[in-house]
């Protein structure tokens, strides 16, 4: 199996952009687009890491957008067709993990403290909304690369000395197998509270969809902000695997 990492391949991707911007697919162009083609072809051959093959995705989609990537008869360059309408990040597995810390700072040292001990402090963390694709499946907590864009159901709360926060989400599958739903919350009180309306919102979200859900499951952290200390409680589903 042939490997090929991001760089090379956006490489690629870049001078057909450059190329394209002229109108030029000719000569250097033409040896690029056979070069993109022949490595996405046979997706046998060529392997891809998920945040490389999340980047050359996104780079080609921008170039589709823009009008690139032209040309005739053998010399059309070959564009995947996960990027014919529009792009789908469609993850294949995802997991779930909480944590709470106080800082002497500042809130935003408890959240960051808090992710830290989550294992997704130190990912750009991007917030979606509450869908498990069809086929997701559970997995313990992943490795995610420094500096990756990461896609995460996120629930937070901040608090200073005094206090005492919750928060958690709650999430689960369809009883027709039709992926699941996640249901996210934050309380100033116990955690107790806080499974209780993380619950009735799971039965909404069931009921106005008109499904059942299989076992609702929950992950929730609660905090007694001590005093002189910031303090916050995060919980989230964290997704991974793009296809």
């Amino acid at each position: 199996m042939q490997l090929m990492n991001n760089d090379a391949i956006c490489r690629i991707i870049d001078a057909l952009q450059r190329c394209g911007q002229h109108g030029d697919l000719s000569g250097t162009a033409r040896g690029f687009t056979r070069s993109a083609r022949q490595f996405f072809r046979s997706a046998a051959d060529v392997r891809l890491d998920t945040c490389a093959t999340v980047s050359i995705r996104s780079r080609m989609k921008m170039a589709a957008d823009m009008g690139k990537f032209k040309g005739h008869g053998d010399d059309k360059c070959f564009i995947p067709n996960c990027i014919g309408n529009g792009m789908y990040l469609v993850p294949s597995a995802f997991f779930v993990a909480s944590a709470s810390a106080v800082s002497s700072i500042s809130e935003l040292n408890a959240f960051d403290k808090a992710l830290i001990k989550m294992g997704i402090g130190e990912q750009n963390l991007v917030a979606v909304s509450s869908v498990i694709p069809e086929g997701a499946a559970e997995i313990p907590a992943a490795v995610i690369p420094m500096g990756a864009v990461t896609h995460c159901v996120l629930a937070q709360i901040r608090g200073s000395e005094g206090e005492r926060i919750s928060a958690g989400i709650a999430y689960a599958f369809r009883k027709d197998g039709k992926g699941g739903y996640v249901a996210e919350g934050r309380s100033h009180g116990p955690k107790t509270l806080l499974l209780d309306s993380l619950n009735k919102k799971m039965e909404e979200i069931a009921a106005c969809r008109n499904v059942g859900l299989r076992e609702i499951r929950y992950n929730a952290e609660e905090l007694s902000v001590p005093p002189g200390h910031y303090g916050a409680c995060v919980a989230a589903l964290v997704f991974t695997g793009y296809e």
